[in-house]
């Protein structure tokens, strides 16, 4: 793995991801070092809306502002329909790396769009495919992008959040 590729959590629910977001925009590497990837909705959901608010993409949902919360602070805010995937929703710099996978020639469907773009950012190609099997599972992915100190620092937070160690398959 490229050592300056990025840490993957797995978290199988979207309030452990919450929260181990919030702790390390207190006290981790920032928030700008930070990619999430999920789908926009569960089932039991109730609906979801994204739309544009001036320079900010606005999210409506009747069980709180997750992703919104989640795009207040963090980079790159998308929402993409993945065929096989369903919609995914995605902050940070995994977003730009999927829009440099869809425009390339060699994507066939969403699920290899995705895993292209956790290549993007560094991610090993089998991790990768692991992540999209996470995501078709209804899973959410924690990026944490960055080197030496700050990966551990994550993992710490990450740890100390869950109440489980903090490994690069979640």
């Amino acid at each position: 793995m490229d050592p300056s590729g990025p840490f993957v959590h797995v978290f199988d629910h979207r309030e452990d991801a919450q929260s181990a977001v919030q702790a390390l925009g207190r006290a981790g590497p920032g928030m700008r070092r930070l990619s999430m990837v999920g789908k926009g909705a569960r089932p039991g959901d109730p609906p979801v809306g994204f739309y544009p608010a001036g320079h900010h993409l606005q999210v409506w949902d009747g069980s709180g502002a997750f992703w919104g919360g989640l795009w207040s602070s963090m980079a790159d805010p998308a929402v993409f329909v993945l065929p096989g995937l369903g919609v995914v929703v995605l902050a940070g710099p995994v977003a730009a790396g999927l829009v440099t996978a869809l425009e390339g020639a060699w994507v066939v469907t969403g699920a290899s769009a995705m895993a292209a773009a956790f290549m993007q950012v560094g991610v090993p190609r089998e991790q990768a495919e692991r992540h999209v099997l996470a995501l078709k599972q209804d899973k959410y992915m924690l990026l944490v992008h960055g080197v030496g100190k700050e990966i551990v620092q994550a993992r710490r937070i990450i740890a100390h959040v869950t109440g489980r160690l903090a490994t690069a398959t979640g």
